[in-house]
């Protein structure tokens, strides 16, 4: 209620904490919301770049609350309803009539309460009622607690040996024959040299989007395979409270993934972890504290992440000083390291920077000295492949082969930006975190294809192995806007340097002066595409539009527009070109 600046009474920490109930009259307050904000949601939906003015709805908070006690460890998850069930078990248990109780639960059957919410436990001490001792009230906390099947080393994702084994199941190798089919069919009807002209036929263009569906609803049907499997692995997997394995032997790779980016959270996210465990007293200097930071994250954008050592300063680059809104928020991590290395390489002759403390070291006999602190420690990261968190690398790939004839300031050496060889082991070797030198010795086939199969993807931008340069937008081509619900969605044709072109929202769009200059005597499409036909339909015309050089989703590249989404001088265009076809 705080961070949606809804209520004027209720605008900061400091304003909520102070509110007392009135001298004159009741002993509670009335705190009416600011006129016009009746509607602005109190916890809407989010997205990659934070909330939204939709109202999160019911079925994604449950979903999500389940999704968070599988993570947990609780096997079989928890709703929402599990959350309710709890509340009024404990209500029943401290003495409240049955009459009270379902007033609490908006509830007018009696039945529906006792059979479906407060179970089948009774919280009777017979015992105690015996003996004649002091009766016990956690009686049936304990039993409730084993239904929930909680596992402190619950699987996240499939191991590699069963994967294996659905891998290999008759049914599996089925729905990828028939994918294998299908792609091969796509292929008769799209072949490469005559792409463009086999689309504009209507007959064809149907029967790639029915191959298209088909393939979606078999790769959908292989989904449903793993995460049944996952399902039933979890259900069977045995309890192991303690263990004296090694970590890299220990548990799911996911469970640790969240202790391999840390270091790139906001020092509000570093307190509440702690903070959030602990049951504190309202009005504490701790429960104050973690208002704050709650309240905090909520007004932050929380799209971007970066280590301590390439934080932007003021908003800009710390070492260019260039303003951070002028790249694309794809971009920033990558102009941010790229040029504090080129700074301190002209300093010093020479710049690595070390993953696991966050700072740059500029020579080589440091470096050096460095890597073998490190190795002499013993804190070399288990996990040698590169993570990607919020468009930033949270750590660089290591060389896993630390006991061969390479040194440690070659072990922990990085070269360039981007980890797309551990994730596609075809990939160039120049975007790779990692010493090229490594490569040739870590690229066998048995590596690439544990380190492809391991590998988090958190990022999906265009074009990610492109230099710098290239993730700059050179200017805006066209516009499109829509309505989705309560919500007005404004998407741009954006033209990069690269030449390439692609649909992006207008929250991606960082340089504000460029949608300035597109609004700008803009009458529609004109710029960057290619009008194919047009037809009559509903009465109304429409064109067939062909993005040219496009980057994005390959279904998105043809779109039927209305005539006036069209700027006249394309249309005039077209139909100059199509009467010139006609004549000869």
């Amino acid at each position: 209620m705080i961070s949606s600046e809804v209520y004027p009474e209720l605008s900061t920490v400091e304003m909520a904490l102070d509110l007392k109930p009135p001298k004159n009259g009741p002993s509670f307050r009335v705190i009416a919301p600011t006129k016009g904000r009746i509607e602005t949601p109190v916890f809407p939906a989010w997205s990659s770049c934070g909330p939204t003015n939709d109202t999160k709805d019911p079925t994604s908070w449950g979903r999500q609350a389940s999704d968070w006690a599988i993570r947990a460890g609780l096997a079989e998850g928890m709703g929402l309803h599990a959350v309710r069930r709890e509340a009024l078990i404990k209500a029943n248990d401290h003495g409240y009539s049955l009459g009270q109780v379902l007033k609490f639960a908006s509830q007018n059957n009696p039945n529906v309460l006792i059979q479906s919410y407060l179970g089948n436990i009774p919280t009777v001490d017979g015992a105690a009622n015996y003996l004649g001792l002091k009766h016990r009230t956690d009686l049936a906390e304990a039993f409730r607690s084993k239904t929930m099947k909680w596992n402190p080393a619950l699987y996240q994702s499939i191991p590699m040996r069963d994967l294996k084994d659905l891998q290999s199941s008759q049914q599996y190798r089925e729905i990828e024959s028939r994918i294998a089919e299908i792609e091969s069919a796509l292929k008769k009807l799209i072949p490469e040299d005559k792409k463009d002209q086999i689309r504009q036929e209507t007959e064809e263009q149907e029967k790639i989007r029915e191959l298209k569906g088909q393939k979606l609803i078999e790769q959908e049907k292989i989904r449903a395979l793993k995460k049944q499997k996952l399902k039933d692995l979890q259900a069977s997997q045995p309890i192991v409270y303690e263990t004296e394995e090694c970590p890299h032997k220990q548990w799911d790779w996911r469970q640790s993934k969240f202790q391999r980016f840390k270091h790139m959270l906001s020092e509000q996210r570093i307190r509440l972890i702690d903070v959030m465990k602990k049951p504190l007293v309202p009005r504490s200097e701790e429960w104050v504290s973690a208002l704050r930071d709650l309240v905090t994250l909520r007004k932050t954008s929380s799209q971007l992440a970066f280590q301590d050592g390439l934080r932007p300063n003021d908003g800009g680059c710390p070492s260019c000083e260039k303003s951070m809104n002028e790249f694309r928020p794809t971009a920033q991590w990558r102009h941010i390291y790229a040029c504090c290395k080129e700074k301190h390489s002209k300093e010093s002759g020479f710049a690595q920077f070390c993953f696991l403390c966050n700072i740059w070291v500029t020579s080589e006999e440091g470096w050096e000295t460095h890597c073998q602190q490190h190795f002499k420690a013993g804190n070399i990261p288990f996990r040698c492949d590169p993570l990607t968190f919020r468009h930033g690398t949270a750590c660089a790939g290591y060389c896993p082969l630390s006991k061969s004839s390479l040194s440690e300031d070659v072990t922990m050496a990085d070269s360039s930006l981007v980890c797309a060889t551990w994730e596609n082991p075809k990939a160039d070797i120049k975007d790779v975190i990692v010493d090229p030198k490594l490569y040739e010795v870590t690229k066998s086939d048995a590596l690439a294809a544990e380190v492809s199969e391991t590998h988090i993807n958190d990022t999906n931008s265009h074009k990610a192995s492109l230099p710098d340069d290239d993730y700059d937008a050179h200017s805006l081509l066209a516009k499109y806007g829509y309505q989705h619900k309560r919500r007005k969605i404004m998407l741009y044709l954006v033209k990069w340097n690269d030449g390439s072109t692609t649909w992006e929202p207008e929250e991606s769009i960082s340089k504000h002066s460029l949608i300035d200059e597109l609004n700008i005597g803009y009458k529609g499409f004109n710029n960057g595409i290619k009008v194919i036909k047009s037809r009559i339909k509903s009465k109304k015309t429409q064109y067939r539009v062909q993005f040219l050089n496009y980057a994005g989703v390959e279904a998105d590249e043809f779109w039927w527009v209305h005539e006036e989404d069209l700027d006249p001088e394309a249309i005039q265009r077209y139909k100059a070109e199509e009467g010139g076809k006609k004549a000869s």
